[in-house]
């Protein structure tokens, strides 16, 4: 009506709601961007130095000498992460039943540590890339190299396997072994001495470590390091909730590949520690079946259009990429090509 008062907009049920959704969108948009935490990556950079977590007792992975240091594959490993990240380092000491927790608790920001992936650790740490591939091996003494020679010859009454509590090595064991004896010894290094003077039979360990403590002590022997009882990967560990932090360490990880840095350090801690030919040949220890993974990024691939955030999750940006992956093998078909692995 012509001469009627102007109605207020907001008595209008409609446009008052319309408004109150657009507030609370502000206020929930507001709260989100406050309470983002800030990146481990950052704060890592901010602090100036990275703190890293090492048993100490995994030769020639990590090894804490008496006078407190520490040396060793990872060791070396992370003096150059820090360098890299332009921090300084610090090796916080920790144990392979604590090595979890000591990361969750914010200990130490990385674990590095000759650290196996497997898929429990998975639930609640990061892992990143792999970096070498290892595998389970029976170190023995010598003179009953005809007797264990296999699992299931160890695995009788009257064997008694030396293991390390909480890590990998005693949980294949406990997976595995049904009859002999576990007997849990706390300190890694002591396991095969505790097998050469006879108060343990053998010790499941990785290959690399039976191999390097067998070339050192005449007493044992690595059985089939090059046919390992399992197909294992070597990674770094880090907070499950830090995505910026795991991406630029699996960056990192792959770099050290592709310029060939992994490769330096496994002539220096794993080839460099071997003994003399002629034990090594008994020992059939020779390169122990190790092999440093090979770069990626072998098949020569188009370039592709898509950048990430910073701290977009992993798996969202691995699925694009498996997305990827499966209209490129498309693609290859269609030209006639059976495979893309052909290329």
């Amino acid at each position: 009506m012509r001469g009627s008062q102007p109605r207020d907009r907001g008595s209008n049920p409609r446009t008052a709601t319309k408004l109150w959704f657009s507030n609370m969108r502000a206020l929930v948009l507001t709260a989100l961007i406050v309470g983002l935490p800030i990146s481990h990556l950052d704060t890592v950079l901010e602090r100036g130095e990275i703190l890293i977590g090492t048993t100490g007792d995994y030769r020639p992975f990590t090894y804490q000498r008496p006078d407190g240091t520490f040396e060793g594959f990872d060791i070396d490993a992370a003096r150059r992460l820090g360098a890299d990240l332009g921090v300084k380092v610090r090796f916080v000491s920790t144990s392979w039943p604590q090595l979890v927790e000591g990361l969750r608790a914010g200990r130490y920001d990385i674990a590095m540590s000759g650290i196996t992936r497997n898929l429990e650790r998975q639930k609640i740490v990061s892992l990143s890339d792999p970096y070498l591939s290892i595998g389970k091996c029976l170190l023995i003494r010598r003179a009953d190299r005809a007797r264990f020679t296999d699992l299931r010859a160890i695995d009788r009454l009257g064997v008694r396997i030396g293991v390390n509590p909480g890590g990998t090595n005693e949980s294949f064991v406990r997976e595995r072994i049904n009859t002999a004896d576990v007997v849990v010894i706390e300190d890694n290094l002591s396991i095969p001495d505790a097998v050469a003077e006879g108060r343990v039979d053998v010790m499941l360990t990785d290959n690399v470590e039976a191999v390097l403590v067998a070339n050192e002590d005449p007493r044992l022997f690595a059985v089939q390091p090059s046919s390992p009882l399992s197909r294992d990967e070597l990674s770094y560990m880090l907070p499950r909730d830090a995505p910026a932090f795991l991406n630029w360490v699996n960056l990192w990880v792959h770099r050290m590949a592709l310029n060939g840095e992994f490769e330096r350090l496994r002539e220096k801690w794993i080839d460099g520690v071997s003994a003399s030919p002629g034990k090594r040949s008994e020992n059939s220890s020779e390169g122990a079946g190790l092999r440093l993974l090979e770069p990626l990024g072998n098949i020569s691939r188009p370039a592709v259009g898509r950048l990430f955030a910073r701290d977009e999750s992993w798996s969202v940006i691995e699925s694009w990429f498996q997305g990827w992956d499966s209209l490129f093998v498309k693609r290859t078909r269609s030209l006639g090509v059976s495979s893309a692995e052909s290329f």
